[in-house]
């Protein structure tokens, strides 16, 4: 199931960017012949794509002697590789992060950083969190300290990690830290990447947490019960993992309403 997942996530994203680099096949074996389309037809590159290889990786020119290229602001674009003799060779990664789930959790940055680290180690990669030493202070955030000890955290970790390579971060925080004096010198490193979430924690199909909560009562009988038979319907064909409740409850409506 999970294999299935990530193959079926590859797909998507390979063809997410097909209106500027597309390939046929989709599955790129190694030792095989592929053809790579850019933007998307302008281009035609045949390729043979050698037995030792991995990953293919593409920077676009207008001409062979210069002119204006695309190189995805300085990231290239991937094209993975299966089976070939030669594996990705594993990278040792840092997360910095205030929350990780279930250590330290108070939205959905500790989920994030949880499920990065899970997805990054199946792909035989070794990761390392950093998380601010705050236990002793009894809470996260909104201490009286906050700016002290989250500022002398986040200059320490980025001026550790920014004298050892490339840091992707969120697109947004990207911006915000760009005219830091430790993080300026180093923007050429400094790439944004967007959150995700771990689907094997995140399942609706499998998720014990997920409820849906239908207050109140239709004044018009017929509506009323079209809402019974659509509960019923829900309980006979999904027995316990989806149940519609018709009823009212003062101290939930105030519960639901302060969420």
């Amino acid at each position: 199931m999970k294999a299935e997942r990530k193959e079926r996530t590859l797909k998507r994203f390979l063809l997410s960017q097909k209106q500027v680099v597309y390939i046929d096949p989709l599955d790129v074996q190694a030792g095989s012949a592929v053809t790579v389309f850019y933007n998307p037809a302008n281009t035609v590159l045949n390729v043979k794509v050698p037995l030792d290889a991995y990953m293919m990786d593409f920077v676009f020119s207008e001409r062979e002697d210069g002119g204006i290229f695309y190189n995805r602001d300085g990231m290239d674009c991937h094209i993975p590789v299966f089976g070939g003799v030669v594996k990705e060779p594993p990278m040792r990664i840092v997360h910095v992060a205030v929350e990780m789930a279930p250590v330290a959790k108070v939205g959905g940055l500790s989920d994030v950083v949880t499920s990065l680290f899970r997805a990054v180690q199946d792909l035989n990669h070794s990761v390392d969190i950093i998380l601010p030493k705050m236990f002793s202070t009894g809470c996260i955030y909104s201490c009286r300290n906050d700016g002290e000890r989250f500022g002398f955290f986040c200059h320490a970790a980025l001026e550790f990690l920014l004298q050892n390579g490339f840091h992707p971060v969120s697109p947004t925080y990207s911006k915000e830290v760009a005219g830091n004096l430790t993080v300026a010198p180093h923007l050429h490193k400094f790439h944004g990447i967007l959150n995700g979430i771990d689907p094997d924690i995140w399942d609706p199909y499998n998720d014990k947490f997920i409820h849906v909560v239908l207050l109140g009562s239709a004044p018009d009988p017929r509506i009323q019960n079209d809402f019974v038979n659509l509960a019923n319907q829900l309980h006979s064909s999904h027995n316990d993992r989806a149940r519609l409740c018709l009823t009212y409850d003062e101290p939930l409506s105030h519960l639901a309403y302060s969420l």
